[in-house]
């Protein structure tokens, strides 16, 4: 009886390989999260740290968002698009940080600066964890195996790691896009929510109505737009028009400094151009050939592609092309 449930559990696997692009492919995925789980090993400590405060905690995105958090409770969210104002408060490793989201990413993380930050880091990292595995059922779809099999895949992903390493959103972005465009043509209203909701961090959504005029999934794009617009309202009558007037104005303030500065661990199209010594108008040029080549790549693959192949080709690309 056991053996036969072994080799049920090994024929699951089999098939589950095959699925992620054959055996060999699914070896190297295998030995990536090797890798991966030697580096949460030898070189995580910024991950699991549990700071006490702010002033001790390391350098790490999540400082600007709990710090943002904390602004909009006290009013002064608009100081949040200030960088000496928003700064102040940091420790000198992370005096760099910029806030960049738009202001209706307020509504969303003020919840987590209610908690001293070391609380609020933990939970924050509860969350993206809890997306990976939202996002490896979704892939799954069905079979134990193959859930397990995803789920390892992304745990142990370097991708994972960095944003881990970085206290980024980047694993709720990926599962709320995956999780939208799956439901864009059965629940249209639902996709159309959660893709107002990743409003919060734009540059990853550039290519999705591509993905979807191509499906002709007009109902989830309506819904997307609409609710956008609603989301956007909501903060701004709650919120206030200064701090809209003060994300504008940080178009060529906070976002101008943040595009000009060549970061170490930045992979963009705009980036790599400029670290082998492109100037401003060739950084731009890339990243526009890049969008415009990655939109035809969406376009003609969702119109021929089976949907769950288009859009795991939709998601690459848009990563890609983000700004």
């Amino acid at each position: 009886m056991a053996q036969s449930a072994d080799n049920g559990i090994i024929a699951e696997l089999d098939r589950a390989a095959r699925l992620v692009g054959g055996r060999g492919f699914a070896a190297a995925l295998f030995a990536t999260a090797f890798f991966v789980a030697m580096l949460f090993i030898l070189r995580a400590d910024p991950i699991f740290t549990i700071p006490r405060s702010l002033h001790e905690a390391p350098a790490q995105d999540f400082i600007a968002f709990w710090r943002a958090g904390v602004l909009a409770l006290h009013g002064r969210a608009a100081d949040a698009y200030d960088p000496a104002l928003f700064r102040k408060d940091f420790p000198q490793k992370a005096d760099l940080l910029l806030y960049l989201n738009p202001p209706q990413f307020f509504l969303l993380i003020w919840p987590f600066s209610l908690l001293p930050y070391g609380s609020a880091k933990v939970l924050w990292m509860a969350l993206n964890a809890s997306a990976l595995i939202g996002a490896a059922g979704l892939a799954a779809q069905r079979g134990l195996a193959r859930f397990f099999l995803f789920l390892v895949f992304l745990l142990l992903s370097p991708a994972a790691f960095a944003s881990f390493l970085a206290q980024q959103m980047n694993p709720i972005m990926a599962a709320g896009l995956l999780a939208a465009l799956l439901l864009a043509r059965e629940r249209p209203l639902i996709a159309g929510a959660i893709l107002a909701l990743l409003t919060v961090k734009p540059q990853f959504g550039l290519l999705i109505p591509v993905f979807l005029a191509a499906r002709g999934e007009w109902r989830a794009m309506a819904a997307a737009a609409a609710f956008s617009l609603l989301f956007a309202l909501v903060s701004f009558a709650i919120l206030g028009a200064d701090v809209w007037r003060a994300f504008f104005d940080s178009f060529g303030g906070v976002y101008s400094m943040h595009a000009g500065r060549m970061s170490r661990d930045a992979f963009t199209i705009h980036q790599t151009i400029g670290k082998l010594g492109g100037g401003p108008a060739l950084k731009l040029a890339g990243q526009l050939a890049g969008f415009l080549l990655c939109a035809a790549g969406v376009w003609i693959a969702a119109r021929r592609w089976r949907r769950e192949a288009a859009i795991g080709f939709a998601l690459i690309a848009s990563a890609f092309v983000s700004p």
